[in-house]
């Protein structure tokens, strides 16, 4: 495209957008403030979830350092023990690099499939542990499509879900997602749910086999 196209282009487009009604550009605003106003709720949702699992921990060390006074060293142990098991359950959720090498090991298909990792956006860390699984599945040469939701229909008890046709009978695919997160040992529940092949794809890029579902955890 020559100089002279591409100033007749710009001046065409111009041309338009002086012509819009000033409704347009209205409503275009508005929706710009709309979009604007939702983005930070959510921000300012997750900042306070954050902030709560901060001052919950940080009341809990204390308690526990009440409790150490003149406490034997087995007493003692038993109670470190249970506040690393309560900091580390609330503590926001991660992969670790050993953690995603183990699911890129036991994940490694033979031939391109796909996998559905959502993240619901009400639990503060769910898409940091949604983007750690879908780098980790990626690398193993899987498809991977990572959407968002809000608030999910299914919330597995552990706040993370592997949702399956058939729990009872899981086919190759499926199995080998639940042994590549049983690998990394990561806790999760299996449900029943959409059927493999009701899972859209774009055209020419391989179809879902099965969902995992991130959510907030409903128990330790």
């Amino acid at each position: 495209m020559g100089f002279n196209e591409i100033k007749e282009w710009i001046s065409e487009d111009w041309t338009v957008i002086k012509s819009a009604p000033r409704a347009f550009f209205g409503a275009l605003g508005m929706v710009t403030v709309l979009v604007a106003f939702g983005i930070n709720y959510l921000k300012a949702n997750q900042i306070e979830d954050l902030n709560s699992r901060i001052a919950l921990r940080d009341d809990a060390i204390a308690d526990y350092k009440r409790k150490l006074e003149g406490a034997s060293p087995e007493e003692a142990r038993a109670v470190i023990d249970d506040l690393r098991k309560r900091v580390d359950a609330l503590s926001p959720r991660t992969l670790s690099a050993k953690q995603r090498q183990a699911i890129v090991e036991a994940a490694s298909p033979g031939e391109a499939r796909g996998l559905t990792i959502i993240s619901d956006v009400g639990a503060s860390d769910a898409q940091g542990l949604a983007r750690g699984f879908a780098h980790a599945f990626q690398t193993a040469g899987w498809y991977v499509k990572t959407p968002i939701a809000f608030g999910p229909s299914y919330s597995p008890p552990s706040g993370i879900g592997l949702i399956v046709q058939n729990p009872a009978n899981l086919s190759r695919d499926e199995r080998q997602i639940a042994e590549s997160l049983k690998a990394a040992g990561v806790r999760f529940d299996i449900e029943r749910g959409v059927v493999p092949e009701a899972i859209p794809s774009e055209i020419g890029l391989p179809v879902s086999v099965a969902q995992i579902v991130v959510t907030n955890r409903l128990s330790n």
